[in-house]
């Protein structure tokens, strides 16, 4: 049987680190908006806009995803610690310990 380790920490490591992309990926919201006065041709400006209509309707999905990986990582990490908890204490009360 193979043996299969898992780091609960890392685990939640990984929670922390999704969480961070979705707080980067959030601050980009108004970037196109700060270039827009700064360009001023309305051809450019037209497209900036449906660019960044774009990038809204994508990123506003990559934010959903994020979180919601970001959630079942700490929630594997919660499950593998309950569960690790539960055999310890099966294994301890099995051996004859209280």
């Amino acid at each position: 049987m193979a043996t299969i380790r898992v780091d609960p920490n890392r685990i939640e490591d990984l929670a922390r680190e999704l969480r961070g992309l979705h707080s980067e990926f959030n601050s980009l919201e108004g970037l196109v908006d700060d270039y827009q006065a700064a360009v001023g041709h309305h051809r450019v400006v037209n497209e900036l806009e449906e660019l960044a209509s774009n990038w809204s309707d994508s990123r506003d999905d990559i934010l959903r995803r994020l979180e919601a990986l970001a959630a079942a990582c700490d929630q594997v990490a919660r499950t593998y610690r309950d569960q690790e908890a539960h055999l310890a204490r099966q294994a301890q009360q099995s051996s004859g310990g209280s």
